[in-house]
């Protein structure tokens, strides 16, 4: 059933098999769809979680639908045999998720390789068209999408005790297979986040989903900033930069989780009877980081915010005082 017009009471919506719709008229937001409906401008959230299609809230458009979800069942429940209210799920959005790599403790093989172009370019970008050399023997089909990617050569030592923490992976775009031979495949560039070049290797490309759920840190967790999702020497970041940390999926990390990043210096004081002492003071917290992407050992964030320079070594752990640390992002600042 299609609603047109803000004319549509809630009470004329029945329910039919293939769900309830109403169609976005000029003016309308989330916040108004859900009030005339639901009588509640504050759960917006949840009509936007039922209408996946709806990359950011803020961007709705006229003629297209949003699919209202069922009340009438809900309300022919008696209020005593409903089950306790669950805590409300929220969710953030990063426009830049595809564009997000990863550390793995080895390097990932891929599907083939970049051997040149249409136009002999050097550096390719949206629009170009590339070769590829399958060397790994996988099937290539026309329509299938690959992430372009490039690993560093050696891997990532800790800043603190130099161990190896794994091979680092750059996200470069994306690629559509456009033609498929026995001994090329030619492919277009759909999004490109930096330049691809001859020899860039190929994965399958996985849908990553730009809304997050968030979820509450890990109580006591506390790590360290790696380095960032960046092809240079920078050590030092701020707000709006993509980084690594040494904690992952084994330490009970996921993407939704927030944490703090802070610096602690030691304080000297020297006493007339005794040595001199050295106290840690508080931690002094400088920014916050939300985690986008987990791998076992490691994870990707994004730097939310900062009041100083962020630097490599940098510590981040769970604000103790908070239950609920994710914070709303929508992309860079």
């Amino acid at each position: 059933m299609i609603l047109h017009g803000k004319e549509v009471r809630k009470e004329e919506a029945v329910r039919f098999e293939t769900g309830l719709y109403y169609t976005i008229q000029r003016g309308d937001t989330l916040w108004d769809i859900s009030k005339q409906f639901y009588d509640s401008s504050y759960i917006w959230p949840d009509l936007w979680q039922k209408n996946e299609y709806i990359p950011n809230p803020n961007w709705i458009y006229p003629g297209n639908r949003i699919k209202l979800y069922d009340r009438i069942e809900q309300n022919a429940i008696p209020a005593q045999q409903r089950r306790k209210k669950e805590k409300r799920r929220s969710f953030c959005t990063y426009d830049f998720i595809d564009s997000v790599g990863f550390i793995r403790k080895k390097a990932v093989i891929g599907s083939g390789k970049v051997i040149g172009s249409e136009k002999q370019k050097q550096l390719l970008s949206v629009g170009d068209e590339l070769y590829i050399h399958n060397d790994e023997g996988k099937k290539f089909d026309v329509g299938d999408r690959f992430f372009a990617f490039r690993h560093s050569e050696a891997p990532l030592e800790h800043p603190l005790h130099g161990d190896e923490v794994g091979i680092q992976h750059f996200i470069l775009g994306v690629l559509v297979v456009t033609e498929v031979l026995p001994d090329i495949i030619t492919a277009i560039v759909v999004e490109a986040y930096e330049e691809i070049e001859k020899g860039d290797r190929l994965m399958p490309y996985k849908r990553r989903s730009r809304k997050i759920e968030t979820f509450d840190a890990v109580p006591g967790l506390e790590g360290i900033i790696l380095s960032a999702d960046e092809q240079n020497d920078r050590t030092v970041f701020s707000e709006g930069v993509v980084v690594f940390i040494d904690k992952g999926e084994v330490d009970g990390v996921r993407a939704g989780q927030a944490y703090d990043i802070y610096v602690q210096e030691e304080e000297t004081f020297r006493d007339r009877d005794r040595d001199t002492r050295h106290l840690p003071p508080p931690p002094v917290v400088i920014g916050r980081i939300l985690i986008l992407h987990t791998e076992k050992t490691t994870a990707t964030a994004l730097i939310t915010s900062a009041s100083r320079d962020v630097c490599i070594g940098d510590k981040i752990h769970a604000d103790p005082a908070s239950t609920d640390m994710a914070d709303p992002v929508t992309g860079l600042p």
